[in-house]
């Protein structure tokens, strides 16, 4: 299979070809149309290759987060050093959070 750019309009029943389209037709048929005028062969797209850096690639040295610095049940680190307590409030800081939730958890007994 060959692939021609069309130089002519051209139309049948079911289709139609018109200068510049661009179709896939048997070898036979292009050098056919390419001798009579009808197409030219289509050249392959130009590809650019474009130079990458390589890429950045995760230290995955790391030790993993030990149990304890995660936050202590009841409240839930929401980013930026800010915990949710139980009662919806906000507290920014670990240690206010957990401050917080004695306090919390005292006035529930």
């Amino acid at each position: 299979m060959a692939q021609v750019v069309m130089l002519v309009s051209m139309a049948a029943d079911n289709w139609s070809l018109m200068p510049g389209n661009v179709t896939e037709v048997s070898d036979e048929v292009a050098n056919e149309w390419v001798l009579n005028g009808i197409a030219k062969l289509s050249e392959p797209p130009e590809v650019k290759v474009i130079e990458r850096p390589d890429p950045i690639v995760a230290d995955t040295t790391e030790a993993p987060i030990e149990l304890n610095e995660l936050p202590p049940e009841g409240i839930r680190h929401v980013g930026g050093g800010w915990y949710l307590l139980p009662n919806g409030d906000k507290v920014q800081g670990k240690d206010e959070a957990l401050d917080e939730l004695k306090i919390l958890q005292g006035s529930d007994e």
